[in-house]
């Protein structure tokens, strides 16, 4: 470092201070956990828990001169970027509230962002509540993470991706169900409903699916109540006059 006649001056002075500042921020925030992207490895459907690997890895620089002595290099032959070690038990985000949850089949090769805490949450996450004191005093540790689905690179990105409805959707989009105001589109190989229908409203069902031609004869709807033995019935009966007259059931 030069000097002048009287020393070092104020600028040299300040430029140490702020070389000094830099190398402590630099050193805090390469051990400041925020949020990563990472892809599953296993899920344990049972803990809703998933093993994940962090998906970009950080370069870290070996053998570092003592501190604040040099200005760290961008790359060097010093520097390497290993692979962050597999993340374990770590809880997913359930979509829920009011007793209604909202869950996916998560599988092995998922994308997802483990988004990390800024304390250890493992006692409230054991016994839920409040008042779980920490069982240290780590900050935005890697262990403790949550993983959030949703995020999608760029080769995973959806087609078709509906810009006026809102959807429930498998990737491929054959099977789904879109909702826009004033009407709900469902797109199945096959709609399994467990329970009572009731339908209010309406003068009746396209009968298409019996081989009637679209905007044919119309099956007879039932609005209000469940229908009674004798409604289903009738409704039986009447499908099966339509079916004879139109040949397709003899019998």
């Amino acid at each position: 470092m030069s000097t002048t006649n009287f020393g070092v001056s104020a600028l040299q002075r300040l430029n140490t201070s702020v070389s000094r500042f830099r190398v402590l921020e630099s050193n805090i925030m390469r051990n400041l956990r925020v949020c990563l992207p990472a892809i599953v490895q296993s899920f344990d459907p049972a803990a809703q828990t998933v093993e994940v690997l962090i998906t970009t890895n950080e370069y870290v620089w070996f053998n570092a001169p003592p501190f604040g002595t040099v200005k760290q290099p961008p790359l060097s032959l010093q520097t390497a970027a290993p692979r962050t070690s597999i993340l374990t038990m770590v809880p997913i985000c359930i979509s829920n509230g009011g007793g209604v949850n909202l869950t996916f089949p998560i599988h092995a090769g998922d994308e997802c962002e483990v988004l990390f805490m800024d304390t250890p949450f493992c006692v409230w996450w054991k016994n839920g509540k409040l008042d779980n004191n920490p069982i240290d005093q780590r900050w935005h540790s890697l262990s403790d993470g949550i993983a959030i689905f949703g995020v999608r690179s760029s080769p995973r990105k959806l087609a078709n991706y509906s810009t006026d409805s809102a959807q429930l959707r498998t990737d491929d989009g054959n099977t789904l169900v879109d909702i826009k105001d004033g009407q709900i589109t469902v797109k199945a190989t096959d709609v399994l409903i467990n329970g009572t229908i009731k339908i209010n409203g309406g003068s009746g069902i396209p009968a298409a699916g019996w081989g009637i031609p679209t905007g044919g004869v119309l099956i007879p709807s039932f609005d209000g109540p469940a229908a009674t033995l004798s409604e289903c019935g009738a409704m039986i009966a009447e499908i099966v006059t339509v079916l004879k007259a139109l040949g397709i059931f003899t019998t």
